[in-house]
């Protein structure tokens, strides 16, 4: 490849895979988006002051839309409905979670779109050593609202995040009349 303009690539290049879905906030998890303490910032580059003067950022989240899920099976058959959510008539979609080595998992807030049918949306979040073990970390359901709605399920022990001996999957089986927006990983930070 011949690039007339390599400094321009290098910088666009870095922006692309630097920016993140990566929130940082102080306080808690609460009931609501975003908390009210929350501080609505992106994570700083290198060159900028991990926070602002006088606080300290020591949670963040790390959301993933719907449509970043894919499937577990070949033959899933994933709908696009809109806004990012997705639905697989009850089969079951994964998303690959990449945190920072040694952070602390504390929760995962599930977003979801309810037509008013019956059923839920199962999430799980699992860790895999590659040799073919799993470790569960969090099971939890959806209660079902009417509409678009979403749920904090919190982890009983928090998790350490351990990138050298595991990945970490969540995982979802929106069904009929259910749309999966979205899960958002509620962490501190190491």
């Amino acid at each position: 490849m011949n690039l007339k303009f390599p400094c321009l690539f290098a910088v666009v290049l870095g922006t692309s895979i630097g920016s993140s879905a990566l929130v940082a906030a102080t306080g808690t998890e609460g009931a609501s988006f975003p908390p009210a303490n929350a501080s609505s910032t992106s994570l700083p580059g290198a060159d900028q002051d991990p926070a602002p003067p006088g606080q300290t950022i020591s949670y963040a989240y790390r959301f993933i839309a719907g449509s970043a899920f894919h499937p577990r099976e070949s033959a899933t058959a994933v709908t696009y409905k809109s806004t990012g959510c997705v639905s697989s008539n009850g089969d079951w979609l994964d998303a690959d979670v990449v945190l920072p080595d040694g952070a602390q998992l504390l929760g995962v807030r599930l977003y979801y779109y309810n037509n008013a049918q019956p059923g839920s949306i199962p999430l799980f979040m699992r860790a895999m050593d590659g040799a073919g073990n799993d470790t569960l970390i969090l099971s939890a359901t959806s209660s079902l609202d009417s509409g678009f709605a979403d749920e904090f399920f919190a982890i009983d022990a928090p998790v350490t995040i351990n990138n050298e001996s595991y990945s970490y999957v969540v995982r979802a089986a929106p069904g009929n009349g259910l749309n999966m927006c979205g899960a958002r990983l509620y962490y501190s930070l190491p």
